[in-house]
């Protein structure tokens, strides 16, 4: 039996959570959502926005500032080899909460993504066929980085270790996750917890990994990074935009009051 750390415990209990809130949003997220959810095809144009858009975004390239920090130096292999002989997050089950997070992950996309409101069964499945295939090319760019790469993992095992494909997946999905949040009328309390939930459970994937020996912290940052780019670029690019979210505001002034009409751009965090 592998034992168990406090730190794995809190994690395992965030992603049930989370799934659990995700299951319970579709009886209620349905009606009055902001947009329909479904596919388009873009322009060229468009598909440029959406790379420049997904590139500017502090969780594509703070990652890769934050390795190219760690890659100074020994920093890189003395954090790692840290985190693999103390393993104080998810202890000597680490290998195993990697996946489990990473399979979390990818249910909190499919639950988004069926809650989501759409118009026709065409455009459900349109959209399931958009983030099933932004999984898809994640995991095609992660093999060739990593046959193009070569790095031996900490462990010696084999040499894919750059970069990490559980990292690049939870990413990837979670980021589609928080996209098709954009889709749902939720209060912000619930909006706003769960996507930092999905924030917990990438970054708990990559750390698991560092932990288990079978990734440098440099190799989950980049994973990181490369799966929130592919999946946000692809949601941008090929999903009908989130409407503006509509927020009405009264203030009181001298003689009478003012009635505030908010357009808020849907968030692609």
């Amino acid at each position: 039996m592998i034992p168990s750390s406090p730190g794995e415990g809190g994690l395992r209990s965030l992603a049930a959570g989370l799934l659990l809130s995700l299951v319970g949003l579709g009886g209620c997220a349905a009606q009055g959502s902001a947009a329909p959810w479904g596919p388009r095809w873009p322009s060229p144009g468009e598909l440029g926005d959406a790379a420049l858009a997904t590139a500017r975004s502090p969780t594509t390239w703070a990652p890769l500032a934050a390795a190219a920090v760690l890659s100074v130096g020994d920093l890189d292999q003395d954090l790692s080899s840290w985190a693999a002989d103390h393993q104080p997050l998810f202890g000597s089950g680490a290998e195993s909460r990697s996946d489990d997070l990473r399979t979390a992950a990818t249910a909190a996309w499919l639950i988004t993504a069926l809650v989501a409101p759409s118009d026709t069964v065409g455009g459900k499945l349109g959209g399931l066929a958009v983030g099933a295939g932004a999984l898809g090319v994640e995991n095609a760019v992660t093999d060739g980085i990593k046959r193009a790469a070569g790095r031996e993992r900490p462990d010696g095992s084999d040499d894919r270790s750059f970069s990490s494909g559980h990292a690049g997946a939870s990413s990837a999905a979670a980021t589609l996750a928080r996209r098709n949040l954009d889709y749902l009328n939720l209060p912000g309390w619930m909006d706003t917890s769960l996507r930092l939930g999905l924030y917990g459970i990438a970054a708990g994937t990559g750390w698991a990994r560092v932990e288990a020996e079978k990734h440098y912290v440099t190799d989950v940052l980049v994973g990181h990074a490369v799966g929130h780019f592919v999946a946000g670029f692809l949601h941008q690019a090929f999903m009908v935009p989130a409407a503006p979210a509509m927020a009405l505001t009264y203030r009181a002034v001298p003689g009478g009051g003012a009635l505030t009409l908010t357009l808020g751009i849907g968030a692609r965090r």
